[in-house]
């Protein structure tokens, strides 16, 4: 029986230490002070999706191990953002720790050769900012984070591997308490 333990909880520490593929995870902030109204709006909201995979293995997603970053409906990777004349795209900074914390800068233009643009910056935990011109106006829009800022990422955030290998440790305690009881 110890023997079908100690299998398990090796296969259980192995099986959370092994090498991950590539995820995508789905945000969310949700209540922001809005700037130009000066009210909180409890139902702005501000979504997006990554896709990523821990290379290094250190518990943390860095802008260098991104497959995909999209925010506000623009995606920071693709062809558009590096390539079309005039559209820029910057993720100035950007780390995912595996227990549940996400951080980023990121920001995205478009210029055209008259005389308008529009783009949006957004640093996460501070705030965004979505603004345009052109030639008859101009618009800023900023939202701040507040202490009422919700955050829901998909999947939920996973366990350390040392998790797993308290689980496993805790597991050969029991079963080595459980054979000592029975062998009295």
């Amino acid at each position: 029986m110890l023997r079908k333990i100690v299998s398990a909880a090796i296969l259980a520490t192995v099986a959370g230490a092994a090498h991950a593929e590539a995820t995508t995870w789905t945000f969310a902030y949700q209540g922001f002070f809005d700037e130009a109204d000066e009210v909180f709006d409890p139902r702005f909201k501000i979504s997006g999706s990554f896709t990523a995979e821990d290379l290094d293995h250190d518990g943390t997603i860095r802008v260098d191990e991104l497959t995909q970053f999209n925010v506000w409906g623009d995606d920071y990777l693709t062809w558009d953002c590096q390539y079309t004349s005039g559209f820029h795209c910057y993720i100035n900074e950007f780390t995912y720790r595996l227990d549940g914390k996400l951080d980023f800068n990121a920001e995205n233009y478009y210029l055209d050769e008259f005389s308008s643009g529009s783009g949006n910056r957004i640093t996460a935990g501070d705030q965004a900012v979505d603004w345009g011109y052109w030639a008859f106006g101009d618009r800023r829009n900023v939202y701040r984070w507040t202490d009422q800022t919700t955050f829901t990422i998909s999947p939920p955030p996973v366990p350390e591997p040392s998790t797993y290998a308290m689980l496993g440790a805790g597991m050969l305690l029991l079963a080595g308490w459980r054979k000592s009881r029975k062998s009295q």
